[in-house]
């Protein structure tokens, strides 16, 4: 379903391509991520249902497509936010210092929720 809506995303970007803004590929981006991650997510649970038990091998691709979809999807939203590439196309020094101490908090979320998502896994 999202790599349907990822090619049909490619087609409007071609068709529009004089209202084309730099942030519209940074979405394209985002659905590529998130089919990624939907497809490793399956690929986790069908180790879990062979298996009966979760697999290093399997978790790592998951969660690594996980963190970089939360992440992209965060800078997306915060560029829209700033106006850019709609309105400005560079960021202002406020901009680049929010950027600065957002992005790295939203790291850490992201990887405090994998050891919460492992954890709890455990205790079942």
């Amino acid at each position: 379903v999202h790599m349907v809506c990822l090619v049909f995303w490619v087609a409007v970007l071609q068709r529009n391509a004089a209202h084309v803004h730099k942030i519209h590929y940074f979405m394209g981006i985002l659905v590529v991520l998130k089919a990624m991650s939907l497809f490793f997510e399956a690929i986790q649970y069908h180790v879990i249902k062979v298996y009966g038990h979760h697999k290093l091998s399997a978790d790592v691709p998951y969660y690594f497509f996980l963190s970089v979809k939360g992440v992209c999807l965060f800078v997306v939203i915060l560029l829209i936010g700033t106006g850019w590439s709609f309105i400005k196309p560079v960021l202002g020094e406020k901009d680049k210092r929010i950027m600065i101490v957002v992005l790295p908090l939203q790291v850490i979320v992201n990887i405090a929720m994998i050891v919460v998502d492992t954890l709890n896994e455990g205790n079942s």
